[in-house]
């Protein structure tokens, strides 16, 4: 007599909890298929594939469940909700603010380069040998 085995499906996350990382990556994703990135079907079991959680486990986050319905409900009457789109939108803000701050920082690095080319630069012409400015300070002495 022949026994068969039951296949299990492969997990990502296999016995791991749901982190709030998981969760946004996952409203990510739900937002991606409202704006028709993802196709026009959505099912808990492609979730559940995508995500490696259960559909219990994505069921018991409410604010997983709540998006799940409403992207459903805007894929069943093909609602185009491009202001709804707001954990893609964060996420733009914080990539846009990161640029930015990087674009200051560059100024600043440039600012101080130039600035350190002109006190070398005038130091030699007083006489001042540029090793001698690159000592390292003295210590403090604190009692």
């Amino acid at each position: 007599m022949k026994t068969t085995k039951k296949l299990t499906k492969p997990r990502n996350k296999k016995l791991s909890r749901m982190k709030p990382e998981d969760v946004q990556s996952i409203l990510y994703e739900l937002d991606a298929w409202e704006q028709g990135e993802r196709g026009k079907k959505l099912a808990w079991d492609i979730l559940e594939r995508l995500s490696g959680f259960s559909r219990q486990s994505l069921w018991a986050k409410p604010e997983l469940k709540k998006r799940f319905e409403s992207v459903k409900e805007s894929l069943r009457k093909g609602v185009d909700k491009t202001d709804t789109n707001q954990y893609r939108r964060t996420l733009e803000q914080r990539i846009e603010a990161l640029e930015n701050e990087i674009n200051q920082l560059k100024q600043q690095q440039h600012h101080w380069l130039e600035l350190w080319a002109r006190y070398e630069y005038n130091a030699r012409v007083v006489g001042i040998d540029t090793a001698r400015l690159e000592q390292p300070l003295p210590t403090l002495n604190r009692k």
